[in-house]
């Protein structure tokens, strides 16, 4: 049994000490990335740490290839920060200020109280505006001068994986396509992304386990990814890599491979190297990824739709919507479109066939001021009521008027008169 399942074993202390000291190191690109985000002191720390693994480091070509493709930009999106947080010093002044003002309109507030308050508000505001500007004064200009990227092409010299040809790419973009349809892990949460960079974590995996095989060593590989894709998760709390991942890397490489999130893996080099951990650093690389996560979770889509038509032409179209719901909304918005375009402005009606059992009662309205698209609104009939998770099967209809005239039709429907 021990030799069977030698792969999940590898998750054990004693295993992870070995793998540390015999393994080769290689890291994602957002680890490479978030160099420029970080404080120099965090940025420094995490140079270290790799820099102790000279000679037993080395990084996927995709990898290499999409820091080289970010870089830039990430270094503008920095600069940007500051930028942003002067305009948020800015936003606070004139609310405090606005706030102070109201507080003279009442006659009983001692003057003498408010004028201090205002004094220590407008201080405070003050010095906080000058130590970010000068903060943004001493922050490197990395599109001048960049000792960073400096540090990571001497650390990677000779040491990034080859080039895929052609025929390779196309093969490993086939196998990623059917593997992000099925949810096979890593990388199925990027559907956000264009269609030739969704796959960039199963290519980059897919390096990772030919490395290993060839080089017939074991991996500790660094990455920033929070997403399910990468870690299983239980109430909350990451408890390790998924269990597909470790199993399908030594299964495919005869090798064991072991993931580090940015913050344990300087904490670990720390320890190895006899150095005291930098905690505001491991701190900082907390907060990044929790403002990562908290952007991802605002601006990550909510529906995913699929249409269906059953017929169409310039003066009428009728099918199905699959809206599916991926997280919790007060209501939602899935679109259609019409092929061939219609002749004029149509009425639309739509009506739910199907939705989740545990759907609460809902008011559906469709309509359209265009030729060529179309939209159905989902709410709740009960204000503030979310919309589960789950499907939703629209039947929508379209149809001009007979005298070539546009029109709009909004239907209604109670979840108790809808069919599941």
């Amino acid at each position: 049994m021990k030799n069977e399942f030698s792969w999940y074993l590898s998750s054990n202390a004693a295993a992870a000490q070995k793998l540390w000291k015999d393994g080769i190191l290689t890291v994602d690109a957002n680890v490479l990335l978030d160099l420029y985000r970080y404080h120099s002191a965090t940025c420094e720390s995490i140079l270290v740490a790799l820099e102790s693994f000279a000679g037993r480091i080395w990084i996927p070509r995709q990898a290499a290839i999409e820091f080289f493709r970010n870089r830039k930009k990430v270094i503008a999106s920095s600069e940007q920060t500051f930028r942003e947080a002067t305009s948020a010093i800015d936003d606070l002044d004139k609310s405090v200020t606005g706030g102070v003002g109201k507080l003279r309109g009442f006659r009983l507030v001692p003057r003498p109280a408010l004028d201090a308050l205002s004094t220590a508000i407008t201080s405070a505001i003050n010095e906080a505006r000058a130590d970010m500007e000068e903060a943004a004064q001493k922050h490197p200009n990395y599109l001048e001068e960049d000792p960073v990227l400096e540090r990571i092409l001497r650390l990677f010299d000779g040491r990034v994986g080859p080039a895929m040809s052609p025929e390779r790419y196309a093969e490993l973009c086939k196998e990623g396509k059917r593997r992000f349809e099925a949810k096979i892990p890593p990388g199925y949460e990027d559907g956000q992304k264009d269609e030739d960079k969704k796959y960039g974590d199963f290519l980059l995996w897919s390096q990772l386990m030919e490395f290993a095989k060839e080089a017939g060593s074991p991996i500790v590989h660094v990455t920033s990814e929070r997403k399910e894709d990468w870690w299983e998760r239980e109430y909350g709390k990451t408890l390790g890599p998924r269990q597909e991942l470790v199993e399908e890397f030594f299964v495919t490489s005869g090798q064991q491979i072991y993931l580090y999130q940015t913050e344990h893996f300087l904490r670990i080099a720390a320890e190895q190297a006899g150095r005291s951990v930098n905690e505001e650093a491991v701190e900082e690389i907390r907060e990044l990824d929790a403002r990562r996560a908290r952007k991802r979770t605002i601006y990550a889509p909510a529906v995913e739709v699929e249409q269906s038509p059953i017929h169409a032409d310039q003066r009428e179209n009728y099918g199905f919507l699959e809206i599916q719901l991926l997280r919790e909304v007060n209501a939602m918005t899935g679109s259609g479109r019409f092929d061939p375009q219609l002749g004029t402005v149509p009425a639309v009606s739509a009506r739910v066939l199907s939705a989740p059992d545990n759907c609460p009662p809902l008011v559906i309205h469709a309509g359209t001021g265009t030729t060529f698209d179309f939209n159905v609104h989902l709410r709740s009939s009960t204000n503030g009521t979310p919309l589960p998770v789950g499907l939703y099967i629209i039947d929508y209809s379209a149809e001009c008027d007979s005298a070539g005239t546009s029109g709009l039709s909004i239907g209604e429907l109670e979840a108790g008169d809808r069919t599941h």
